[in-house]
């Protein structure tokens, strides 16, 4: 289950993440503004993910890192690796800290990965990682490993056609048909 892209912070969004941090299901992916509804509510946020009773996936950039945490986007720009383990282990959750070598961890094991270029920096790219890694779990790859084959994909794409297009011309749009077909590309090898 994905929540939080594409939508906006409103009373009924902090009503649904909270349902779905309260109640027992599958794993959920949280991006975007329902990051935002936890950080909005600070502690109280961060104490309803810490209790979740369900595997959670979240899927920040550094500016929603930072408000998440309570913390300042410079130092979550200085200390990437070692702030996302802490978080995930205290937070009992998946972390993908997106950015120049995005952090995939599940506060013990981390990957950093290595493919990718500001051809991502657009509005709507991170909804396309948000959602691979939602499809992969519904697949039944565990989070961890979810979050980093969607991490590495996704930058896979975007690096192939930044090549081709540019990195200014790049769109989030264009990912998913590439994503396939480095995937298939890859299971051909």
């Amino acid at each position: 289950m994905l929540v939080g892209s594409g939508s906006s912070v409103t009373e009924e969004l902090y009503a649904l993440v909270w349902a779905l941090l309260e109640t027992e299901g599958c794993p959920i992916v949280l991006d975007a503004d329902a990051i935002n509804a936890i950080a909005d509510k600070g502690g109280e946020g961060r104490a309803k993910l810490r209790a979740a009773r369900r595997k959670v996936i979240l899927t920040p950039h550094p500016l929603e890192f930072a408000r998440l945490y309570g913390i300042r986007v410079a130092e979550v720009q200085q200390r990437r690796i070692e702030l996302a383990l802490a978080f995930a282990r205290d937070y009992n959750c998946t972390l993908v800290l997106k950015g120049a070598g995005t952090v995939v961890t599940d506060g013990d094991r981390v990957y950093i990965n290595s493919t990718g270029s500001s051809a991502l920096s657009k509005a709507g790219s991170g909804d396309v990682l948000a959602g691979f890694v939602a499809s992969l779990i519904a697949a039944r790859t565990a989070p961890l490993y979810a979050a980093a084959l969607a991490v590495y994909y996704h930058g896979v794409a975007a690096d192939t056609l930044r090549d081709e297009l540019s990195v200014f011309g790049v769109t989030p749009s264009d990912l998913p048909r590439e994503i396939a077909r480095q995937i298939a590309k890859t299971m051909k090898e």
